[in-house]
């Protein structure tokens, strides 16, 4: 199992913040490699929803996912199953005074009949510098909103 952490300061409020990490669809339009579709709300603060990840020459997964907000600033996430049976993180936002830190937090298996024929140390880091783009296009799209 790999696992990924990574915080980045936020020049935005912390409200700010929190309201684009907790809208998966607008995250995911941030991105040519990452696409949200049917989503639900079975509850209240709760989403459901097929995800795509597309990456030329490393991997095409799609899996359905789970999200909920457990305490205002933290998002949680798992996978409900597809091509990745173990995705299983958090968005945390913190307030720093009037801006705020924003860390994204998981762990993934990428299961060996979806994994591309590269070493395991090479996919690691690319799903690394992945998801490390992905917090700094979502603080960029909040200091955008807050300009």
């Amino acid at each position: 199992m790999a696992s990924f952490s990574h915080t980045v300061p936020v020049q935005a409020s912390p409200a700010r913040v929190w309201a684009l990490v907790r809208d998966v669809q607008r995250v995911a339009g941030l991105f040519s490699y990452l696409q949200v579709d049917d989503v639900c709300s079975p509850q209240a603060d709760c989403w459901v929803f097929d995800r795509q990840l597309s990456l030329p020459n490393v991997a095409n997964l799609r899996w359905r996912e789970h999200a909920q907000i457990v305490r205002e600033g933290e998002l949680q996430f798992h996978a409900l199953g597809g091509d990745l049976t173990t995705f299983d993180g958090h968005w945390l936002v913190t307030p720093t005074g009037e801006t705020a830190t924003l860390t994204l937090a998981l762990e993934y298996v990428i299961p060996e009949a979806h994994a591309p024929r590269m070493p395991a140390a090479l996919v690691g880091y690319v799903m690394g510098q992945i998801f490390t783009s992905i917090c700094d296009r979502v603080r960029e799209a909040a200091e955008e909103d807050a300009e």
